[in-house]
């Protein structure tokens, strides 16, 4: 990790040097996502185990790149806070790095032009009708226990406590004791409600993906308009991410422990999802080709992913509007023209 870091960084201060750093920075960004795929899913599932000093050494690298992208976006737009600066050049990163965790369908000189108007189109958002407010919300898992639970509340409260474990310390690492003491029930009395920890994991990741259902069939019913839909399923995502951070992470870290048909099950479900938002998009937007519709709607959910877990975003209490505005500005990208015809037909 601090290789790749340190040679991203190195080719960063060389484009911020550049005759036109702002656009350097942004292709350069781009082009080291590409070249270094595998290096932010390596942090994501791994780097809660390194040791405390080579974590803070990831970290502040992490941090000197986003300073190069604050850089750009300051030049863009000067009006704009230093927090908001610093929430769009996280935003922009995540698009950056969002390959990382989805298939690439297009040629990469392809990939990286949509990526770079997609950062642009990021540092563009317009947060103005974002509300401010003092802090977000507590989210259930931070609720204080009440001297009772009866049993339907315990089985919740033990799911949302082995979502947070699981997410903190790796599904490995975690035993029922941990999750019961967590939950205030001994560990024995998990296997009251679930059969077994890989059982618990496998429900916590239904329901998931039952969240993420009910999220098409309300803009299903409604009966909305394509732009419509494009609103509520992007408030809907948001808000969930907002509510569950730890479900959304899971999605990205854990579902690798689970057995060989419950991970297919659920990658056919990411994948069906994904490409039925993009379906909306395409059908709200027909000059976009559904390749580049699928990579934008992945764009979107990486950045929701990271920012409702990332402590510099979460903490914001218009984190929900900000990202709706930047989830739209994604989106609204600008179409790719580009010479790959048969590629681009694709369904």
């Amino acid at each position: 990790m601090l290789a790749g870091l340190d040679d991203a960084l190195a080719r960063l201060d060389s484009a911020a040097a550049s005759p036109n750093p702002d656009d350097a920075i942004i292709t350069t960004l781009v082009h080291v996502a590409l070249a270094q795929r595998g290096l932010p899913r390596l942090w994501q599932l791994e780097s809660r185990h390194l040791r405390e000093q080579d974590r803070a050494a990831v970290l502040v690298r992490a941090t000197r790149i986003t300073r190069h992208v604050r850089r750009a976006i300051r030049s863009r737009r000067p009006e704009l806070s230093a927090a908001e600066v610093d929430s769009l050049s996280w935003c922009a990163l995540s698009v950056a790095v969002s390959p990382a965790y989805h298939r690439v369908e297009l040629p990469l000189p392809m990939a990286a032009h949509v990526l770079r108007a997609t950062i642009r189109a990021v540092i563009t958002t317009d947060l103005s009708t974002a509300p401010t407010t003092a802090a977000r919300a507590e989210s259930k898992s931070d609720q204080p226990l009440g001297p009772e639970l009866d049993r339907g509340q315990r089985r919740e409260r033990i799911l949302a406590e082995a979502a947070r474990l699981f997410t903190v310390h790796g599904f490995p690492d975690v035993s029922i004791h941990d999750i019961g003491a967590a939950a205030g029930v001994t560990g024995p009395a998990v296997y009251h409600y679930f059969d077994s920890k890989a059982g618990l994991l496998d429900v916590i990741v239904r329901s998931h993906d039952a969240s993420i259902e009910d999220l098409f069939d309300e803009t299903a019913i409604g009966a909305l308009s394509p732009t419509a839909a494009l609103a509520t399923l992007t408030r809907g995502f948001v808000q969930f991410g907002a509510d569950e951070p730890d479900l959304l992470a899971i999605t990205v870290s854990e579902t690798r422990h689970l057995p060989a048909a419950a991970e297919h099950r659920y990658r056919s479900v990411r994948q069906e999802a994904i490409a039925r938002w993009a379906r909306v998009l395409s059908t709200a937007r027909p000059e976009l080709a559904p390749p580049i519709a699928r990579m934008l709607i992945r764009a979107l959910t990486t950045v929701v992913i990271e920012a409702v877990r990332n402590p510099r975003l979460s903490r914001r209490g218009d984190l929900v509007e900000v990202l709706v505005a930047v989830g739209h500005s994604i989106q609204s990208t600008p179409a790719v023209r580009a010479h790959y015809p048969t590629l681009l037909r694709q369904p």
